[in-house]
């Protein structure tokens, strides 16, 4: 029993306590040929993320990967995903959705930075 949590998302719970949350495998949609069998629609992936933040209120708790499997270095992997993904589709999706520059530094330079290095 979560108790006064119950009504929580887990993840919200996580943020709520100062935790991290990562949002993996952009770019594996079901747009692409051949996806793999837990790909999503990249709108439903795009307002999950949205959903997440809440409107920047949890901002300082996300991360975002694109999870490419060094598709790029030649290695088979899904056709048309790599990890230039999170820039050339992710960025401009998030930037149409209204954050402004900000608040995309924020989630691909600050977040990276402080967890890899364990500043927070």
């Amino acid at each position: 029993d979560d108790g006064v949590n119950a009504d929580k998302t887990r993840d919200v719970w996580i943020a709520e306590q100062g935790g991290r949350i990562g949002f993996d495998t952009f770019g594996y949609e079901t747009e692409l040929p051949d996806p793999p069998f837990w790909a999503r629609p990249r709108q439903e992936r795009l307002d999950h993320f949205l959903r997440f933040i809440d409107g920047g209120r949890r901002i300082r708790q996300v991360l975002a990967s694109a999870d490419a499997n060094c598709s790029p270095l030649g290695w088979p992997g899904v056709k048309g995903h790599t990890v230039n993904y999170l820039f050339d589709q992710l960025v401009p999706d998030l930037r149409a959705a209204g954050l402004d520059e900000a608040a995309i530094r924020t989630i691909f330079v600050t977040n990276p930075a402080e967890f890899l290095t364990l500043q927070k």
